[in-house]
């Protein structure tokens, strides 16, 4: 994943504004409406002096300090905009103002992040206050021509995460979860919605059973809804060290949503699928470096050593 995609969804790409202002121009050449975002100099989205600004399918906006909004809309070198989806809320980018003075943010297919690349999972920040991460961030990885089809992904923690004392030992049961878990219409009504014929189920929603999913796209050529499962893994965790050591486990989610428009309704989700990809990733954070565990079907697969 594009490293200032990682610092602006966390929180750590600040603005730092220098010179005089300059023209941009937000072009959204994608198929859904994008909604932009200046962020502060802490990385935080800037909505009390910068509100939102909404970009819709195909057109674009002009910020210029000849003709601003406000007087204090306006932007310059260095300060930093984060773009996501309008209906889901889903990450699309992130850019950084250079000094050009007329320059053009270009929002295309090409800067989407790929499937399964969408950074790492939460981490705990004491000196913030988060001691359990929340949920990743969710981010695009794909859309139909029509932009009534959008694929996201994030990371989502277990309730089998826990914290050891040191000198502890024990024995954990994590339950890993694969397949279709949530749903928020039944099997025909999403399959209507995502043009699935009859005969096609609940396979692999490919681009021309799904109303082209990756039409005009290198993102995202096949969405596979598995049938749900469930397994368990035993693994027994010991804390050698002399301070406090916590267990997450994180498994990544796949989502569909079916999105439509009405006039007297405006944007609504017609249907939802939800999919919890293997493996799950066991995560420890204590006073050593991090240390990943995956595992799948019940065997345990180092991916870094301590």
């Amino acid at each position: 994943m594009n490293p200032l995609y990682v610092k602006a969804m966390y929180g750590k790409l600040p603005s730092v504004p220098k010179g005089n202002p300059v023209t941009v121009t937000v072009k959204n050449s994608l198929s859904v409406d994008v909604m932009g975002f200046k962020l502060d100099q802490y990385g935080m989205r800037d909505i009390l002096f910068f509100p939102s600004f909404w970009v819709q399918a195909g057109s674009s906006i002009e910020f210029s300090p000849q003709k601003p909004r406000i007087s204090e809309w306006v932007l310059h070198p260095g300060d930093a905009l984060l773009f996501t989806e309008v209906v889901t809320g889903a990450f699309i980018s992130a850019a950084l103002v250079s000094d050009e003075a007329n320059q053009t943010i270009q929002l295309t297919q090409s800067i989407l992040c790929d499937p399964n690349d969408i950074g790492p999972f939460p981490r705990p920040n004491p000196e913030i206050g988060i001691i359990v991460p929340t949920n990743g961030p969710r981010v695009l990885v794909g859309l139909n021509a029509g932009g009534k089809l959008v694929r996201s992904q994030y990371w989502q923690r277990s309730a089998d995460s826990i914290t050891l004392k040191p000198g502890m030992k024990r024995t954990i049961e994590h339950t890993v979860r694969s397949g279709k878990t949530q749903t928020s219409s039944t099997q025909d009504t999403f399959e209507a919605a995502v043009n699935l014929s009859a005969n096609v189920g609940w396979g692999v929603v490919s681009a021309s059973a799904s109303a082209d999913l990756s039409y005009s796209s290198l993102k995202s050529s096949s969405f596979t809804i598995s049938q749900r499962s469930t397994y368990t893994v035993i693994d027994i965790f010991e804390n050698i060290s002399t301070e406090p050591m916590t267990i997450f486990v994180w498994q990544l989610i796949d989502e569909l949503v079916s999105i439509d428009w009405q006039k007297d309704k405006g944007y609504f989700v017609k249907g939802t699928v939800s999919n919890v990809l293997t493996p799950a990733i066991v995560c420890t954070v204590g006073p050593k470096n991090e240390i990943k565990i995956g595992y799948t079907a019940g065997k345990m697969i180092r991916l870094e050593k301590e």
